[in-house]
């Protein structure tokens, strides 16, 4: 973990607030997973899933249920692969939404699906102690 906190404070930031290349990102309404908010490059992603007002669609409609029960369980990030698509999908919350993020190229491997919180607090915890 220490080598990934030390990569990541190398990695530069050229425009604040911009999105990576390799990702986009939109959020929706935790209620009913309306799209609220979308990046200019989510239809570089996935054509025609993303609309504003709308339930995503495409290979995002499938991760609906489990994002809605993530949310609902309360657990700190949701993470599922697409490798169809070469996509990781990875859900957090940021205030009264929740946040997808859509990261291209490598895929997470399985084990990292749906972290408990507790998990990622005994794994910080254990770091941070070493």
């Amino acid at each position: 973990m220490t080598s990934d906190l030390e990569a990541g404070s190398r990695e530069p930031i050229h425009i604040p607030g911009a999105i990576q290349p390799h990702g986009a990102l939109f959020s929706v309404r935790p209620s009913d997973l309306t799209v609220l908010q979308k990046s200019a490059d989510t239809d570089d992603f996935l054509p025609g899933a993303i609309t504003l007002g709308c339930q995503p669609g495409g290979a995002i409609k499938d991760l609906l249920e489990p994002i809605s029960s993530w949310h609902s369980r309360g657990d700190v990030t949701l993470q599922i692969p697409l490798p169809e698509q070469d996509l990781t999908v990875v859900a957090h919350r940021s205030g009264h939404s929740i946040i997808i993020e859509l990261e291209r190229g490598h895929a997470r491997d399985q084990s990292q699906t749906d972290v408990p919180a507790a998990s990622i607090c005994a794994t910080a915890g254990a770091e941070l102690h070493r």
